[in-house]
């Protein structure tokens, strides 16, 4: 019988031990980081510089033109609008931002979103503010965003984005 009491009151023990520990880590848990996305042969984002979301909210700080380009690797419409995107870049010889959007994209980016007050129409169909369209409940992307002297200037959100359009609006910003 002592034999047996003293193995429940061990493995009572471990188990308060464990709970304990596992509370421990819901009380406090890491921050998962935020993805660095891979390049791949059809999408080589090493040629633009992937922001963090601290990175993201400091360019409302900064001078000068900053060209943000919101989008994944993983997706078709994606993949067909980064060849005129790297092509206009190096064009105007400027570094592109790149905010890679995945699962929680809109959580992380909620502050820098929140900023984008910029009125966008989709094809004539679909109006609405740049955080509504690209932060809302349904994410519409790739998304172009220039912000100029920390505000969004202009911008362009959808698979109609193609090397004119882009060129025409950041010969706009970059001489």
């Amino acid at each position: 019988m002592k034999k047996i009491f003293k193995s429940l009151l061990l493995i009572l023990l471990f188990a308060l031990t464990a709970c304990e520990a596992k509370t421990e880590n819901i009380d406090n848990p890491e921050e998962e980081p935020y993805p660095i996305e891979e390049p791949t042969p059809e999408f080589d984002n090493s040629v633009f510089k992937q922001l963090t979301k601290e990175e993201a909210l400091a360019l409302y700080d900064m001078e000068g033109v900053q060209i943000v380009f919101a989008c994944t690797a993983s997706s078709s419409s994606c993949q067909e609008v980064y060849n005129a995107v790297v092509k206009v870049q190096n064009d105007f010889k400027y570094t592109t931002n790149y905010l890679y959007i995945y699962g929680s994209f809109v959580n992380e980016f909620r502050d820098f979103i929140s900023k984008l007050d910029m009125n966008y129409s989709i094809n004539d169909t679909i109006n609405g503010s740049f955080k509504e369209l690209i932060g809302g409940s349904k994410v519409y992307f790739p998304a172009i965003i220039i912000i100029k002297d920390g505000k969004q200037v202009d911008g362009l959100i959808g698979i109609d984005i193609n090397y004119q359009k882009l060129k025409d609006i950041v010969s706009k910003y970059l001489k």
